[in-house]
């Protein structure tokens, strides 16, 4: 079993969420790049997609991330998003607009 990476997500309103993830991956400027306990420290700008969290035990969970930044430092990773909405809470309008 891996390490538990340390993450948090924050928008500009809350603290979204905390906790432990196997990995997590980000939609980043350059393209997707997945995070794991002792990532090279990196900061990468976030463009709209799909974040997704790969918690310890198997289970995950998608959000869709309008942007912001990710950070990663040793065992932690920071998110700071514009916004965070879960997959299944997802407008399609809503991201059509936002990626146009």
């Amino acid at each position: 079993m891996a390490e538990p990476l340390h993450y948090h997500l924050v928008t500009p309103e809350k603290l979204y969420a905390s906790g432990e993830a196997e990995m997590i991956v980000i939609p980043g400027e350059l393209g997707d790049f997945g995070v794991l306990k002792d990532h090279m420290p990196f900061v990468s700008m976030i463009r709209p997609g799909i974040l997704s969290i790969h918690r310890m035990g198997g289970s995950e969970e998608k959000l869709f991330v309008s942007g912001g930044y990710a950070e990663t430092h040793g065992d932690k990773c920071t998110v700071l998003a514009e916004s965070l909405t879960p997959l299944a809470q997802l407008d399609r309008s809503r991201v059509e607009k936002e990626i146009s």
